[in-house]
Formats: C-alpha cells, structure tokens, sequence
C-alpha cells in the first residue's frame, strides 16, 4: 500500500490560483456562456421568422392552411420514424 502514487484528487488539493487568473477563468466561462445564449437566441429567433412567414403565405392562399398542415404532420411522422430507424442500422453494425 505505501509504493502506490498518490492520489491525482489529492494533488490538486494544494493548488493555489491567483486572484487575477481565476477572474479571468470566470470572465472567459461566463463569456462563453452567452455567446452560446446568443447562438441559442438567434435559432429561436429564426425559427419564430420562418414559422410567421409560412403562416402568413399559408393565409393568404388557397388552401394554404391544409396544407401547412398536412406538411407539419408528415415532417412530424418522419422525425419521430428517424431515430429508431437510425438505432437498428447501429445495432446491424456493431454485430458486423
């Protein structure tokens, strides 16, 4: 028991940051954060866009509405279709 390494937890027990690095640690985690908030933000917002655009055409058409609604419920069909589809071809591959 005494020839083992020490512990990698214990070592970093006795680490010492200096005040100036780990506010600048936090600066750049916080930084990241939303820039990543932002991204997500900008998703949201594009994804809001397009759904208005489509219901806007949707209304002032023919016809438009059944139809943004046949399309939703297919494209909904399929997504929930796709993922146990993409399971069993991994299944199929590891066994290969």
């Amino acid at each position: 028991m005494a020839d083992e390494p020490p512990s990698i937890l214990a070592g970093f027990a006795s680490v010492r940051i200096p005040p100036e690095e780990a506010a600048a640690i936090a600066a750049v985690f916080v930084e990241s954060l939303l820039v990543a908030w932002n991204h997500q933000r900008v998703g949201w917002s594009a994804r809001m866009y397009r759904t208005r655009r489509e219901l806007a055409v949707a209304f002032e058409s023919d016809g438009g509405v059944k139809q943004l609604l046949y399309e939703s419920l297919a494209s909904r069909r399929e997504a929930a279709r796709a993922p146990a589809h993409r399971r069993w071809r991994r299944a199929l591959a590891r066994r290969g």
